[in-house]
């Protein structure tokens, strides 16, 4: 199953070109350290009732799952590799009838943002500040 699931993050993440040895041995190394932990993490979320923190934690395992893959995918996005990685924990935990209900929450815009308030969270050194609206830069009347 981890070769699957390798396999499912590294074409999730559209390399493009075969993975070399030294991505293939990290990878190996990152999938016995992360998979089994983001596994449990998605089985326990199958189970209700569960709470928000639950869900929070599984971000923020994907997260720190996901920083320690920059240097094997360089120049991807963090979110994308994260939503990735969440993305290989549902599909690890989700029984195939609840996987065509379940990809689409996790591959959608509200995963975008609870990856990177995840990501916030554990890295606020690296988080990019919240752009400022000057308010010369608003239409008379407000935000529309």
């Amino acid at each position: 199953m981890k070769k699957q699931l390798l396999t499912l993050l590294t074409t999730t993440l559209a390399l493009g070109a075969p993975v070399t040895t030294t991505q293939g041995d990290a990878l190996d190394a990152w999938a016995d350290k992360y998979l089994p932990t983001l596994k449990d993490l998605a089985t326990s979320l199958l189970t209700p009732p569960f709470t928000i923190t639950e869900v929070q934690e599984l971000a923020e395992e994907a997260v720190l799952a996901a920083d320690e893959l920059r240097d094997v995918f360089k120049g991807v996005p963090r979110a994308k590799i994260a939503q990735a990685v969440l993305s290989v924990a549902a599909r690890a935990a989700c029984p195939d009838g609840l996987e065509p209900w379940v990809m689409p929450l996790i591959e959608g815009p509200g995963a975008e943002a609870m990856i990177e308030s995840a990501f916030r969270k554990l890295f606020p050194e690296r988080a990019q500040p919240a752009p400022v609206v000057d308010a010369s830069d608003v239409d008379a009347g407000g935000v529309q």
